[in-house]
This record gives structure tokens, sequence and C-alpha cells, in this order.
């Protein structure tokens, strides 16, 4: 532990500062930030409020076994780098270094959970178990900061102000890069420390301009431009429900997009003819008229659409592809005919195998370990979609982006019996990978939700799969 007559001036700001909020609080997020607010600025604003709260409940796992005192030192440091939300990239830094020097923490406050603190002699607050572990996890990160600054800047003097960070503010970022190429901005987007509120611009940007990415919007017009993915075969165990087999199929690089589900609804021959709905247990009044988006962007994915509206768009696109002459030379039309496929959703286990490419470690697209800056989740805390495949670092080993987080996905079978294959039944049908509107823990690979199918919500899409018909 730092001893305090070894404090820099700094440190002992930092000391004096943390020790104040503490004598006015009794939580370790929200009340500590706000008593952060408070000290410093005489207020704490919502927005800072609720990145900080967000940033508080997980620390890329760590927080389990360090619980609020670190996650409540990344606080204290992420805050004293400003109090506006165009500083989130610094409190991300804080996180991100957290997660990297993980076992560092571990080694010198060992696994402080609230309840080990409680009976440890720590000589924690009996309301806040935590308060003893903050101003110390500060100073550590504090020395972590200055150790990753020193790498970066080697020639540069940062003794008089050791709270440096080379980020620019919002207004500054969009100031540089307003003109910026669509390559450019996808070069940023491969900088994993962006913000995520950059990131939202970003897609603006692109959407903006008609976003050029394949698989993104339309071509000819009115064709969406669909992207798939080989998915190898192999088996996946489906929690609480044993394993399946899984054949060769091709799933979109990509959430349906607004642009792309538009094309149906503008068709005559589209959401409007009754053929894409036959078999289906759905309310006459779900058909005749569909779900308004509620996050408006061409690049944006569709939300707002029940499990039948992706049926009926699948069964749709796939007839395009069979007998429409301007889908022919799309290569797709060709593998679907050979191979005597057809356009559908994909089951939970075809979903899952195209999340992990069929590695049973990956918790999450990525790897084990969650990290929200390769995810568009409630962390995030812009409490909306953005455009899709804005985390290239989350890409799944398939290729395929977003599984984690912007919207949950619509699968094919039914959460209760998820053998059950049946299209005709309204039971209630599984959705994947997480939202916007939830936080990381509900974006595993694994992890398994549902709901009822005539359901529409603005947290919820689905991806396009080809594969064998479902018997």
């Amino acid at each position: 532990m730092q001893d305090i007559k070894s404090m820099t001036p700094e440190q002992k700001e930092v000391w004096d500062k943390v020790n104040q909020m503490m004598d006015v609080s009794y939580g370790c997020a929200e009340s500590f930030v706000a008593a952060v607010g408070e000290y410093l600025w005489g207020e704490v604003d919502e927005p800072i409020q609720m990145i900080s709260t967000g940033f508080s409940g997980g620390v890329g796992g760590t927080h389990e076994e360090l619980c609020g005192g670190v996650s409540g030192a990344a606080i204290i440091i992420g805050l004293l780098y400003g109090r506006t939300t165009n500083d989130e990239a610094k409190m991300v830094r804080c996180k991100r270094l957290i997660a990297e020097q993980r076992d560092r923490f571990v080694q010198v406050f060992g696994s402080t959970t609230c309840q080990v603190l409680r009976d440890a002699e720590f000589g924690a607050d009996e309301d806040n178990p935590c308060s003893a572990l903050i101003a110390p996890a500060a100073f550590m990160l504090l020395d972590i900061l200055e150790e990753e600054k020193g790498r970066e800047r080697e020639a540069a003097d940062l003794s008089e102000n050791p709270i440096v960070v080379d980020v620019l503010s919002f207004d500054e970022y969009k100031e540089k890069h307003e003109s910026d190429s669509v390559e450019d901005f996808l070069l940023e987007l491969e900088r994993v420390e962006l913000p995520h509120l950059y990131r939202d611009w970003i897609g603006d940007q692109l959407n903006n301009s008609g976003d050029s990415r394949q698989g993104v919007g339309v071509i000819k017009g009115s064709v969406p431009d669909i992207v798939f993915l080989p998915i190898p075969g192999g088996s996946q165990e489906i929690e609480r429900a044993g394993k399946f087999e899984v054949s060769e199929f091709v799933i979109s690089k990509y959430p349906l997009t607004s642009k792309q589900f538009e094309v149906f609804l503008n068709d005559p021959e589209g959401f409007v003819n009754p053929v894409w709905w036959e078999g289906l247990a759905v309310d006459p009044e779900l058909r005749s008229e569909w779900g308004e988006q509620r996050f408006v962007g061409d690049n944006y994915p569709r939300e707002n659409v029940n499990w039948f509206d992706a049926v009926a768009y699948c069964r749709w696109f796939s007839e395009q592809l069979y007998s429409n002459p301007k889908y022919q030379d799309l290569s797709i039309a060709k593998l679907i005919k050979d191979n005597k496929w057809i356009v559908r959703l994909p089951t939970e286990w075809e979903w899952q195998m195209a999340a992990t490419g069929g590695e049973d470690d990956k918790k999450f697209p990525w790897g084990q370990e969650w990290n929200d800056n390769f995810a568009h989740t409630k962390h995030n805390q812009l409490n909306k979609t953005m455009a899709v495949g804005m985390y290239p670092a989350g890409t799944s080993p398939t290729g395929a982006m977003d599984m984690s987080g912007n919207v949950w996905e619509w699968c094919l079978n039914c959460y209760q019996e998820p053998g059950d294959l049946d299209l005709s039944r309204s039971d209630r049908r599984v959705l994947r990978g997480g939202s916007w509107y939830h936080w990381g823990s509900y974006a595993h690979t694994d992890m398994r939700s549902r709901y009822f199918p005539d359901h529409r919500y603005n947290a919820g899409g689905f991806r396009l799969a080809c594969g064998k018909p479902i018997d």
C-alpha cells in the first residue's frame, strides 16, 4: 500500500479528494459518482452519472473480484480528467488498463468482494466496504497510466501533469474528421479506444454519404446487398437444451439494415402479400401494418420487427433469389439453387456457430473476457442503436459483425423446446446476442433470451441465413 508520507503532491490531492468524497458517499457507484461531482464541480450532470454508473458496473470482468474498490478508483481518475461525456475516452482508457492489469490488482488487494471486505481488516466504512480500497487503487491506476504514457511519449516531460491523455474532444474530433473518406473512417474504427460517441458519429457520417460498404445497403436501386459468410458444420452445446448438429450454411455479415428491410416494405409483392405469411399464427392486424423504425438511419439495424416479420422477409428474399431477374447475377442465387437451399432465420445453434466459429472457449465473439470497447451495449450509455459494423474488434471468427450488442436477433426455433422448428406454433422464440438496451452480461455467445413471436420492440432485429430447408 502507498505510504501517505511518500505521496507526490498529485497523489496527495487525489487522496484528500477521495477521502472527502467517501465521507458523503454510501455506495459503490451512483452515490460515489454523485459525491465526486458535488465535490469537484458543485453538481453532477446526468450524462456523466450514467457513464460512470455503467463504467463501475462491469470493469471487464474485474468487478466480480475487485468489487467497487478498483472500479471506484477508475471512476475518480476518469472524472479527474474532466466532467463531460466528451471525456469518455479517458474513462475507457482507465477501464481498459484495469482489465489488462487485473492480476496486478488481485495480487495487491486479493479477492476483494464486498463480503470479504466486510470481514477483513481493511478499516472500511461499515456502510461502504469498498471505501478503504478506492484511494490505494487510484494510486495504482495513476502509476499504471504513467507507465503507459511513458511508453507512448518517451521524449515528453509529463511530470507537471501526470493525467494527460492524447484524446481530442468530440467537437475537435468532428472538425478534424468531417471530410474523411470511407477508408479513413474505417481506419478510425480500428482504434480500440475510440469512444462510443465517436463511433456513433462515424456511422452517421457514413450514412449521410450513402454508406458504400458492401453488405449494408442496396444495389441496382432496390436489391438488398447482403454479404453472406460461410459457416462450418459441427456441433454446438445449447445451454439447458443439449447438443445440436450444425450443417454447413451461410449467414449475413451484418444484421439486416433499415434500408434493406425498406425494399420489402416498398415492394407491392412484399410485406402486403399474404403468401409470405401462410401457415404463421399471426394476427391479421400485425400483417396489415408494419412497425415503425425507432432509430432512423439507413445503415442502422432494422428494429421493431417481430419474429413473423422476419420469417416473412426471409421467404420473400428467398423467392427473389429463385425467380426475380434482378437478383439472378448475385452469387448467393446460384449457391442456393445448386444446393436447394432457402433463405431463413438461423437456428440458435447455427447462430452460435457463426458467433464462435465452433471455438468452445469463445464466451464472446472475440474471446473469454468482456470488453465494452468491442460491442454496442448499455455500457456505452448512448441509449439507441447505431450503424452496423462500428466495432471491428468485436468481429466473430467467421467474420460476422455485431453478434454481441446493437440489437437482439431472432432465431428460428422455439425457446422452451429448442428442437421444435414448427413455424405454425405461437410459442416464444429465441433471441440471441444482446442489444444496446442491455448490459454486456446479456451479450454472451451462449446467452438465450426469448419473446413472443408477435412482439415488436426497438432492441430487436434479425440477420439472414441460407441453408437446408427446415423439415
